[in-house]
This record gives structure tokens, C-alpha cells and sequence, in this order.
């Protein structure tokens, strides 16, 4: 069997604010809290109108507030916890939990904004598959293993928006591509990556049987063989049917991982001594 894990990557959180007052308060407190934790530095991009949380030159998160209708908020957004770089994922993981525990401690309401889900398979990116189970109307999909190259790096887009708003704008996205080459890691990985959007979480939340019930409207598949990988593309595009699929070859997304990564972004918080901590 290939070795493969379920990961999650970049994150976006989502703080509500009363008024443009409380909006500069919150951010002066959420601000003075991540200096605090000495994990990253912070630096205004007059460019891009973002606060980078920096480590080195590294931007792990980005820090902005805004205003929509006359909603403020403040967003956070972590470029990945999971880029295969020890010291960076260790320290974005540490900054988003402190954030989160700081978060829950003052009581401030917020919400995900955004949650990458993944599959890391040990494998090269033509050995894998992923196949769309529930297909929107409204949304063009990609033929069966098509594949673009974004900055060289060979990726299939299991749905297709080409234009920036309505990628902005989906529910959620999902593509698959290979890892190991964006990263410019040692070895080989190819990834599966549910893209779970603004949108998404207007109405679901924190609640991780809505989170593991999207990432089940994707077959991902493992082909060890790539004439038997061939034979499935031609059935299904012939027959819209994966018969030929026998169950190694499909990669499951381990709930575990969500649920707990989920468990410990609701519940950290920081004690009388400032000690962040994560109830078991």
C-alpha cells in the first residue's frame, strides 16, 4: 500500500467586530498578542495593504481588516501549516494555535474563513487520480486527468474558474499537483487538496462532519499501474462508471485529523501564567 497522509494547510480565520472602533481595537490587541508569542515578527506591505507575520523572510500568516456592508472584521490567513520545511510548519502551527487561544480566552467571536484539507501521497503526480462524485450545474469541470502547468508545476483543476472573482466567489475548490516540485523537496509528493472557501463557512462553521462530508464528494485515487490507471479514465468517460477501481486504490481522508486539528483550535486557551494550553 502507498504512504499517504492527510494534512491540513492554510487556514483563514475570521473576527467579528461591532464598529470600525472596536475593529481598531481588537487589531491593536491581536497585534500586541503575536509580538507577544516572539514566534514571528510583523511588518506593514504598503503594497498589498497587509500586516506579513514574518519569520525571517518567510511570511507565515498575513493580518488585514476590513469592512464589508458595513461588517468589520479582521482576517487572518496562514500561508500552510504543512510545507514540509520542520522549523516553518512548527512554528506557523504554534503561531496559529497562540492566536487561537488567544482568541477563545478574550472571547472574541470569529470563525474559519478558510480550510485547505489534504491527501499527501508519496508517489508521482501521474500515478494519481481524482475523480468529482457530485457535480454542480452551475460549475465547468476539467476532463479527466487534464492537466495545466502553473509556474512548471504539473496541476489538474478539477473545476474550472477563469476569472478571478469566481474562484473568489466558489463554495470550495479542489485540484490535484505535484508537491514535490513546488516545495523543491528531496523526494517525491503529490497532493489533493480541498480548498473549503469564505462561503463555505458562512453557514457551516466549525462543524467537522460538514468539513469530512465535503471532502467526500472526491474519489481520490492511487494507481500503481498506469495502463490500469488509462483503462479507468477510458470507463468513466465512456460510462461515467469506476468499476474498474478496486478499494487499494482509493486514498481516504482520515477525519482524525480534522476533528482534532478543529478540537484544538476551539478549545486552547491561555492560563493565569500566559501559558497557552490545549485541553486533551
Amino acid at each position: 500500500m502507498i504512504k499517504y497522509n492527510t494534512v491540513i494547510d492554510s487556514v483563514a480565520l475570521h473576527i467579528y467586530c461591532n464598529d470600525k472602533e472596536q475593529q481598531h481595537g481588537i487589531m491593536q490587541q491581536v497585534k500586541g498578542w503575536i509580538v507577544s508569542t516572539r514566534i514571528v515578527t510583523i511588518k506593514f506591505d504598503d503594497k498589498i495593504k497587509k500586516y506579513k507575520l514574518l519569520r525571517g523572510n518567510t511570511t507565515l500568516a498575513t493580518l488585514t481588516q476590513n469592512a464589508s456592508h458595513s461588517n468589520f472584521y479582521i482576517r487572518i490567513r496562514f500561508a500552510g501549516l504543512k510545507s514540509y520545511k520542520e522549523k516553518q510548519d512548527i512554528a506557523s502551527y504554534n503561531l496559529i494555535v497562540s492566536i487561537a487561544a488567544f482568541l477563545n480566552t478574550t472571547k472574541y467571536k470569529y470563525r474559519l474563513a478558510e480550510l485547505d484539507i489534504a491527501i499527501d501521497c508519496f508517489c508521482p503526480f501521474e500515478n494519481m487520480l481524482v475523480v468529482c462524485n457530485a457535480k454542480k450545474a452551475n460549475v465547468v469541470y476539467s476532463p479527466l486527468d487534464y492537466v495545466q502547468y502553473f509556474n512548471r508545476v504539473p496541476t489538474s483543476y478539477i473545476e474550472q474558474y477563469p476569472h478571478i472573482q469566481q474562484r473568489k466567489n466558489a463554495v470550495s475548490r479542489a485540484y490535484l499537483y505535484d508537491k514535490g516540485s513546488k516545495e523543491k523537496l528531496p523526494y517525491t509528493l503529490t497532493r489533493f487538496e480541498l480548498k473549503l472557501q469564505n462561503r463555505y463557512f458562512l453557514k457551516n462553521d466549525f462543524d467537522v462532519a460538514s468539513i469530512v462530508g465535503a471532502t467526500n464528494n472526491y474519489t481520490v485515487l492511487y494507481f500503481d499501474n498506469i495502463l490500469i490507471k488509462e483503462c479507468v479514465i477510458h470507463e468513466y468517460n465512456t460510462h461515467k462508471s469506476l468499476r474498474r477501481v478496486l478499494p487499494h486504490n482509493r486514498l481516504q481522508i482520515d477525519s482524525k485529523v480534522v476533528s482534532t486539528f478543529i478540537k484544538t483550535i476551539t478549545t486552547a486557551f491561555v492560563d493565569f501564567y500566559g501559558e497557552i494550553i490545549v485541553p486533551k
